[in-house]
């Protein structure tokens, strides 16, 4: 007895195809939803000058592996990201003060902006990420 399937050089090629298709798709989410995080902490950053509200960037890094999404504030202008408190925001230099505007210090109450607009934001995100691999599973096995 044998067996023989037809198409299967379709579907093999559709599986080969999946893991770069699924990664486009998860990382074209993965920024929609960055963007719409930076979008809801510039709404809800304290404005008194603009500078915060203006220093909320979105990064994202499409590697091969993967896509990463940032989402910052109060970073130099230099178009670096820097992990670590610069000089003058130890400091204390008034143009990098998210940190404490977000966690406070032991002279100003905190007023987070940021994680509010993360919470917020993921909350359907679980939700969307399945959508999206569905249909990509969806269009390639039909």
């Amino acid at each position: 007895m044998s067996v023989k399937v037809i198409g299967s050089d379709k579907l093999l090629k559709a599986f080969a195809e999946l893991p770069e298709k699924m990664n486009k798709a998860l990382g074209d989410e993965l920024e929609k939803t960055g963007e719409a995080i930076r979008d809801e902490a510039k709404r809800l950053a304290p404005v008194r000058t603009g500078a915060l509200r203006e220093s909320i960037k979105m990064r994202v890094w499409r590697r091969e592996k993967g896509i990463t999404v940032k989402v910052l504030a109060d970073y130099p202008k230099t178009g670096r990201y820097r992990k670590a408190k610069t000089r003058k925001q130890a400091a204390g230099s008034e143009e990098y003060y998210a940190f404490a505007v977000e966690f406070g210090t032991k002279n100003q109450q905190e007023r987070p902006f940021l994680r509010p607009a993360a919470n917020k934001v993921e909350e359907g995100l679980e939700n969307k990420v399945s959508h999206q691999m569905e249909l990509v599973l969806n269009k390639e096995f039909k």
